[in-house]
């Protein structure tokens, strides 16, 4: 795989990074993934689970089995991330904000999606008061991919069904996949774009960090293995 850093913009003079990772040979069935990570800058383990990514496609000698171009963001929201909390500088929830666009780091976003058509989305989070991994599904096609990813990533690690339970605004849709009805996000954005496959990841933040890291990582592969 071919990998290429770029900066795409900056924020208060600090960088926001793409990665690209590409086909050398791409054909008609070359599918194109965008992840994003560090949205909420207090919400830690999808950044370094990005990095991982990059790795392991860095380091891997036979990548011919993956017909995929992945191109990763892996701090949308640099300020956030470098004060430790949920908004940027400004005081925006960019993962509100993708409906209105006040925050430039929503609109280098939207930059980049009008750059090429995506096949799946997949952003990282973290979540406080959940026990085990969730993914927010954006459309009803997202649904059915992310029930067969989910059952798989069960069996490594179980999926509690008592998660969310009393959270009127999340609907279960099956074992580890929830819809929301937040305005703003940015699986909302993508999916009104047309990408067919658009994730939020939940990490739980009673796992140790260390841990929700390794797990982000692997959720992450396991979707773009099985897509």
């Amino acid at each position: 795989m071919k990998i290429q850093f770029d900066i795409i913009g900056y924020i208060q003079n600090l960088p926001i990074e793409l990665v690209s990772i590409e086909n050398p040979k791409p054909d008609k069935n070359t599918k194109n993934i965008l992840v994003t990570a560090g949205v909420h800058g207090n919400e830690r383990p999808g950044p370094p689970a990005s990095e991982m990514l990059v790795d392991f496609f860095r380091n891997t000698i036979d990548t011919s089995y993956f017909n995929v171009n992945i191109y990763i963001i892996p701090c949308v929201n640099p300020t956030g991330w470098t004060l430790n909390q949920r908004r940027n500088f400004q005081d925006i929830d960019i993962n509100r904000d993708m409906d209105q666009f006040k925050a430039k780091e929503s609109n280098i976003i939207r930059k980049i999606m009008k750059l090429r058509k995506y096949d799946l989305h997949l952003d990282c989070h973290s979540f406080g008061g959940i026990s085990n991994f969730l993914v927010i599904s954006a459309n009803y096609k997202s649904d059915e991919f992310g029930k067969g990813v989910m059952s798989i990533f069960g069996y490594s690690y179980p999926i509690k069904k008592k998660d969310f339970k009393k959270k009127k605004k999340y609907k279960r849709m099956s074992e580890g996949v929830f819809r929301t009805t937040n305005n703003g996000t940015l699986k909302g954005f993508t999916s009104k774009l047309g990408v067919p496959y658009c994730f939020r990841i939940e990490a739980p933040r009673k796992l140790s960090l260390l841990d929700q890291i390794q797990e982000t990582f692997e959720l992450l592969l396991l979707f773009i293995q099985n897509l």
